[in-house]
Parts: structure tokens; C-alpha cells; sequence
């Protein structure tokens, strides 16, 4: 069977801000068989690349991209390729960020309520999803306001306030209401405006400008206004009159033409010179009618020869084509156009007729010019004529005509309006309609202007009252998703009651709410109650149950997996160090006596942990070589970005500096006078810099610190003597006269002074974390209850 990339690995690569160059690091080194290195045990200061080689292990197993950290699992200098299927999710990292992430207690009421794993990141949702609720409620308040205004008829940004004033424009003296309910209608009221008239005038499409439209109207309105519903048709067409254009080219030619003289006599002569041609054809008409027989002119009677003679005479003066010419010319005569055959079409248009009356008389006029003219040249033919009228003549005509042709129209349109009033009606209320459109256009566009404004913030308003609305199902279905994230809680409460030696000090239950809520020894804390060590005990214990998460109680830790845990006992856990060391002694065993082929990768900053471990995992490795599942450990420091092998010897010197301390606080030594303040210096330094992440300086006036101080006598007593120490020692170093500065350390000070100092400085530790000194000082309990009892 193919080895797995946990079994196989011996080391990994890494490459990061801190690890700037590719970095091997040979954590697993291959065991002489059976034997087999499962475990690595590193310490590290802070800041020797602890946190980066975890952070590259998660980022390994989630796959991250970008990485923050490149990591590479090897087998001695070969990278190693990702085992057919293998999941990266047996990858397990335990560190601050881990605790961060799944671990987060929240205030319900006076109690607490404490999340895990996806719980907590569908808190942070839910948190998110607050404040985009309030989001939306600010976004519907906003718009809400905005619709008020709209629907606030004063206001110039409501649509009422527009439809308002259309509604007064329509309803105005002269208006569409008034010309459509009186003038046309003939109601006595004025026709109602309404806000769908107003939407239906607004709408409209003329069909010719305003100008034209109102001409119409008046126009239409004129001829409806004359006649009501017992009005007669006028049946009569009005027809034009035939242009005397041809007359006129006939004259102009006939005018210039003399006819041919005749040879008279002497006395044909006389008479035609003194009577004329008119009296000459008259005369002859005359006496050609033999019963006339009595002349006219001189009231002789007529003989018959003189008839004859006479009539002879005439003749001759009258000849053939001179009569001819005459006739032709009399052709010409144009008879007047007579005024009163119109007279019935006055009703029509008084205007119009008014004009035409006019133009009858100016064409009558031309006539009688042209006549004239005609006349005289009939009168004397054989005389010359000047004919110059004839262009006055076609053009009064012409006007006349045009006039004739406007005054049918008027008769069609006024036979239409008699013979159908109703469409007639219908048509002038159209015309009113179209110019109501053109008076109330402008404010119109305002009023859909409006509208649409109002309706597009009505729409997002509804759009952000269903985004709320979204939100609050999200909000709800997230925490019903919350609720019902059931973890296996008593297993973890079976770990808490491991670590704290108590079933009742640390303990989960499961609320009414389907929450789970904490409880210290039987009764509900307040979060701002709970210390960071028994957070950091939740976040092991749900560590342990995660990682055998769907897994049968009897196989719980039978898979595979690769274990990373950064520094499980904080600098805060020290009240609980032992039961905590206890438990990982516990979980450990459980692990890698369950699969042989698990590793561990174990990483702290406190040496006595270190040692605590170690002697944890000697035995852990004696119980898997008795059931055949070797698991040895090797112990490394991480230090200048390398890890080399974990030397006992060298870190037993901060043992043998504290024992330095103790002695000379059972018994000054007068050897040790002048070392004396600079090993303890070196021993507390120590002591709060690998527990609490603190100077010497700090240590004692750290609120967390003090508060693993019980009796709070004692804690004011360390509190002042610890301040005392570090003040003493600042305010002499100038006067160092011993040339060496580490040996300045409270040097001060008396023998006395020095001894009391050198206890109160074990005492202080051992009030903090009493584990941490007795594991370096096992024979000083009785001496030091002794001293504590004077510690007041």
C-alpha cells in the first residue's frame, strides 16, 4: 500500500516574510525500525517563526491562495505530492488564531453564551447581516421621507401639485372646461375635470399646430353657433364664373381690326358723317318694317320711294362686312355679374359674403370699362380703339372666383353641420381637447416628470423593504442554522471537567434558545467574567472533539491526521497548567495510540512546559510500543530561523539559577553577595517573560497577572514590593560603582534586604503559578509556605 504524505513525511520546506530564504526544517528524522518518530516537540521564544510555521500548516490544509507562508511537507529533501486520496482536511491546527476563530462568548442576559466552530463565523454573518439590516432601514427611512414629500400637494415635487394646476388651467374662464361643457355642449355647467381628463388631454397627439387648431375651431365654432337644430341646408352649389379670358384675346384682336370702306356718294356721305352707323342701322331696322309708316325723328310721313331710296342708301353705307364686324364685336359684350342671386349665402360667413359683395362690384366695374371700350368701336367701326383694360378684367375675375370657391366650402361645411350637428360636435371637441394640450403641455411633462420619480422611489422603496425583508429570513435562517450546530457537548464537558478536576467549575449547557450557555461552578457568568485561561481550556477541549467530528465513539481517533498545537498552555492558563498538561497527556495518548501512522507537531515558549512534555510524551511512547505503535519524540529549539536539537542541560540552567535564589533566601551566602542581585534579576526576567509575554518592570502591575494573587493582602503586598524592587534598582544605576551593570541589580541593598528580597521574589512566582516553581524547586513547599505565612 502506498505510503500517505503524514506517514511519509520526515520535515517540511518553508518560505515566508520570516522564512525568507526556502527553509528545511527536519522535524520527523527517520527512527531505526520499529521505532518511529511521531512527534515533534519545539520551543521557541517569542518571535523565533513558531506562529508561521502553523500559519503555513493551515494554509497547507485549506489550500489558501494566495499563501501568506509556502509549505511543503518532505521526506528527507524530496518534496512529497499529495497521496490519491488524501484529504488535506486531516490536517488539524491549534493556535491563537484557531481560538479566535472558533471560540467566541457573547452577553445574553446576566449569562453567557458561548460559540464554536461555525457558529462563530455565522456570528460574525449575522453581525454583518445587522448592520446591513440597519443599512436597509436607513435607506427605507430616507425614501420613506422622499415619498411624503410626493405626496404632499404644496410641495413642487408632488405629482399632485402639478395635476392641481392643470386642473385650475382647464377649469379657468375661456378654458376647456368652460368651452367644452357651455359653449359646446351647450350644458349649464361647466364639463368636470378630473385627473383622467387631465392624463387623456395630456396624452394627446394633435394633428396640426396650435395656431391652426385654434383658427379651426373659432372657425367651425362661427357656423355652429349660427345655426341650431331647425336650420335648413342650403342645396344651391355655388358655381364659379367662366374667366373672360377668351372674350378678352377676341377684343384685343377685333378692337385693333378696321374694316374696309365703301364707295359712297356724295350724299351717302353726308348722312353717314351727320347721322352715324348706330342711327343708320337703326333707321334701317325701322323702315324696313313696312308698317311703320310715320318717321320717328320728324313725324313725316314715309312714301314708299322715299323707303326704297332710303333704304337703298343705308345699304350702301352698310355693307356686308362692315355688319359683320359689328356683330362680332357686339359678341363682346359681357353682361354684369348681379349681387342678389348671392344674397341667400350671407348666412354662410358675414365676412366672407362682405367681401364677395365687394368684388361683384369691382368686376362689374371692369365690365363696364371693357364694354365701354367695346361699345364705342361698335358705334364707330371704322374708327381706331385703344384697349388697355383687359388685365383689370381676368384678375377681378380671378379674386371673384377664389372667393366663390371659399364661400362653397363654407356652404359644404355648413350643409355638414345642419345635416349631422353631433359629429360637428364631436369634431369642435376635439379641437378644444387639442388646444387644452397645448395650454397644459409644459406643466404636463412636469407632472410625468414627477410621477415617474415617485413611482421609480416607490419602487425602491419596495425594493429596500424586500431587501430588508430578505435580510430578516437571512438573519433568521442563519441563526436557526446557529442553533442547530449541535456539538458533541458532552465530551467536551467530560474534557473541561478533566482539566479544571471538577464537573461542575467549567460547564456547558444547552438553553432553552438552543444556545449553549456557560456556567462556573453551577451558577450563569457573565462574559467580562470569563478569564482568558478557561477560554483558552473551551477552545482545547472543542479541538479534541472537532477533529473526531462524525466519527463513532469506539473509532474516535482511528483516521489518520497531522496535529499542530502552538503553545496550549498561554501565559494566562497558570492557575490551570496542571490540569491542562494533564488532559493534552490524556488526548495525546488517545491519538497516537488509535493510529499508527498520526503525527504531532507540538510548538511552546515556556521551558517547564517543555519539560512537562517531554515527560508526558515518554510515557505516551512506552504505552504505543506496548500495543505495537511506536511513537518516539524528538525535542528541537527553533532558533535563528533553524531547528537544532533540544539540549536539557542548557535550559536547566534557569533550575539551577532559581536554586541559586532559593538558597541564598534560606541562607545568605556571603560568596554569592555580589551575584546574588543580578540571579535573581536573570530568574524573574525569565519567569515573566516566558509566562506572561511581560518585562520585569510590568509583571507585577498586570491586572490578569495580579489576579492569580487569591488574597488580596498578599496581592497588594507583591504588587508594592515587586514596584519597590524595580524603582530601587532604576534609581541607582548611575551610581553603579562595581563598573559591571548586570551586577547593579538591587546591589544597594543589605544582606538582610537582599534575603528578603531574594524570597519575596520566589514567593511572588509561586502565589502565580505554584506548579511552575515546584517543578524546578520540588524540595521548597514547606520553606515556602513558611515565607508566605510572613507575607503580609
Amino acid at each position: 500500500m502506498m505510503p500517505t504524505t503524514i506517514d511519509s513525511m520526515t520535515g517540511i520546506n518553508i518560505k515566508s516574510p520570516f522564512f525568507d530564504t526556502i527553509t528545511l526544517l527536519d522535524l520527523f528524522p527517520t527512527h531505526q525500525a520499529p521505532k518511529k518518530n511521531r512527534v515533534a516537540l519545539v520551543y521557541g521564544a517569542n518571535g523565533s517563526g513558531k506562529s508561521t510555521i502553523a500559519q503555513g500548516f493551515r494554509e497547507y490544509a485549506m489550500s489558501t491562495t494566495p499563501k501568506t507562508v509556502d509549505l511543503i511537507p518532505v521526506v528527507g529533501t524530496d518534496i512529497i505530492k499529495m497521496s490519491p486520496g488524501l484529504k488535506a482536511e486531516k490536517f488539524f491546527v491549534f493556535d491563537e488564531t484557531y481560538v479566535s476563530r472558533n471560540i467566541k462568548v457573547q452577553e445574553s442576559g446576566l449569562g453567557t453564551i458561548v460559540l464554536f466552530g461555525k457558529q462563530v463565523e455565522l456570528e460574525k454573518q449575522l453581525e454583518e447581516l445587522e448592520k446591513q439590516i440597519v443599512q436597509a432601514q436607513t435607506d427605507i427611512d430616507s425614501k420613506s421621507e422622499s415619498i411624503q414629500q410626493y405626496n404632499s400637494a404644496t410641495n413642487v415635487v408632488a405629482p399632485e401639485y402639478w395635476k392641481n394646476l392643470i386642473i385650475k388651467k382647464l377649469q379657468a374662464a375661456g378654458g376647456w372646461a368652460e368651452m367644452s361643457g357651455l359653449r359646446i355642449k351647450k350644458n349649464h355647467i361647466k364639463t368636470r375635470v378630473t385627473e383622467i381628463e387631465v392624463d387623456r388631454l395630456g396624452k394627446l397627439r394633435p394633428r396640426m399646430d396650435e395656431a391652426t387648431t385654434r383658427a379651426k375651431l373659432d372657425e367651425l365654432l362661427v357656423v355652429f353657433d349660427s345655426t341650431d337644430a331647425s336650420a335648413l341646408p342650403i342645396s344651391s352649389q355655388i358655381q364659379t364664373i367662366g374667366s373672360p379670358e377668351k372674350i378678352v384675346e377676341a377684343a384685343k384682336i377685333l378692337l385693333a381690326k378696321v374694316p374696309q370702306k365703301p364707295t359712297l356718294t356724295l350724299r351717302e356721305q353726308e348722312l353717314l358723317q351727320s347721322m352715324g352707323i348706330d342711327v343708320l342701322s337703326t333707321a334701317r331696322g325701322f323702315l324696313s318694317v313696312r308698317s311703320h309708316k310715320i318717321c320717328p325723328t320728324c313725324l313725316q310721313p314715309i312714301s314708299e320711294e322715299h323707303r326704297v331710296a332710303s333704304l337703298q342708301q343705308i345699304e350702301n353705307i352698310l355693307n356686308r362686312e362692315v355688319e359683320e364686324y359689328r356683330n362680332e364685336l357686339k359678341k363682346l359684350i359681357l353682361s354684369e355679374i348681379q349681387a342678389d342671386f348671392y344674397q341667400d349665402y350671407s348666412v354662410l360667413d358675414l365676412e366672407l359674403f362682405g367681401k364677395l359683395i365687394l368684388q361683384i362690384s369691382s368686376v362689374n366695374s371692369a365690365i363696364g370699362n371693357h364694354n365701354k371700350v367695346v361699345q364705342a368701336k361698335i358705334s364707330n367701326p371704322l374708327s381706331l380703339a385703344q384697349y388697355d383694360t383687359f388685365t383689370d378684367l381676368i384678375t377681378a375675375y380671378k379674386q371673384l372666383n377664389d372667393i366663390l370657391v371659399k364661400l362653397e366650402d363654407k356652404r359644404s361645411s355648413y350643409n355638414q353641420i345642419i345635416t349631422n350637428r353631433q359629429t360637428t360636435e364631436k369634431e369642435l371637441l376635439k379641437l378644444n381637447d387639442e388646444i387644452a394640450h397645448y395650454t397644459i403641455d409644459s406643466e404636463y411633462q412636469s407632472l410625468m416628470s414627477r410621477r415617474t420619480a415617485k413611482e421609480t422611489t416607490e419602487k425602491e422603496l419596495a425594493k429596500a423593504l424586500q431587501a430588508k425583508n430578505g435580510l430578516l429570513d437571512e438573519r433568521q435562517l442563519l441563526d436557526a442554522q446557529r442553533k442547530n450546530l449541535q456539538i458533541a457537548v458532552e465530551q467536551i464537558n467530560e474534557s473541561l471537567s478533566y482539566i479544571f478536576y471538577s464537573d461542575t467549575r467549567l460547564q456547558l449547557y444547552l438553553g432553552s434558545d438552543q444556545m449553549y450557555h456557560l456556567k462556573v461552578n453551577g451558577k450563569d457568568v457573565s462574559p467580562n467574567k470569563i478569564s482568558c485561561g478557561e477560554r483558552n481550556a473551551l477552545a482545547l477541549s472543542y479541538f479534541f472533539t472537532e477533529i473526531a467530528k462524525g466519527t463513532e465513539f469506539q473509532k474516535l481517533y482511528d483516521d489518520e491526521m497531522f496535529l499542530v498545537i502552538d503553545d496550549p498552555v498561554s501565559s494566562f492558563d497558570v492557575e490551570n497548567r496542571v490540569g491542562i498538561l494533564s488532559f493534552l497527556r490524556y488526548k495525546l495518548n488517545q491519538v497516537l495510540t488509535s493510529c499508527a501512522t498520526t503525527k504531532i507537531l507540538m510548538m511552546t515558549h515556556d521551558v517547564s512546559v517543555m519539560f512537562d512534555l517531554q515527560k508526558a510524551l515518554a510515557e505516551i511512547s512506552s504505552n504505543c510500543a506496548g500495543i505495537g505503535k511506536h511513537s518516539e519524540y524528538c525535542s528541537f529549539q527553533l532558533l535563528n530561523k533553524a531547528v537544532t536539537l533540544f539540549r536539557a542541560e542548557s535550559h536547566n540552567e534557569y533550575t539551577r539559577l532559581m536554586r541559586c535564589v532559593y538558597e541564598y533566601g534560606c541562607n545568605p551566602d556571603f560568596a554569592a553577595e555580589l551575584t546574588i542581585g543580578n540571579t535573581t534579576r536573570r530568574v524573574l526576567e525569565a519567569f515573566a517573560t516566558f509566562t506572561f509575554k511581560e518585562g520585569v518592570e510590568k509583571v507585577s502591575l498586570n491586572p490578569r497577572v495580579l489576579a492569580l494573587i487569591p488574597d488580596q493582602n498578599k496581592r497588594a503586598y507583591f504588587q508594592n514590593s515587586m514596584y519597590r524592587l524595580v524603582l530601587n534598582t532604576e534609581s541607582h544605576t548611575k551610581e553603579n560603582v562595581q563598573g559591571a551593570p548586570e551586577m547593579s541589580f538591587f546591589s544597594h541593598l543589605t544582606t538582610t534586604e537582599k534575603q528578603r528580597t531574594a524570597r519575596d521574589v520566589l514567593c511572588f512566582m509561586y502565589c502565580v503559578n505554584p506548579a511552575h516553581v515546584l517543578s524546578h524547586l520540588p524540595d521548597a513547599r514547606k520553606e515556602l509556605d513558611d515565607w508566605m505565612t510572613n507575607v503580609k
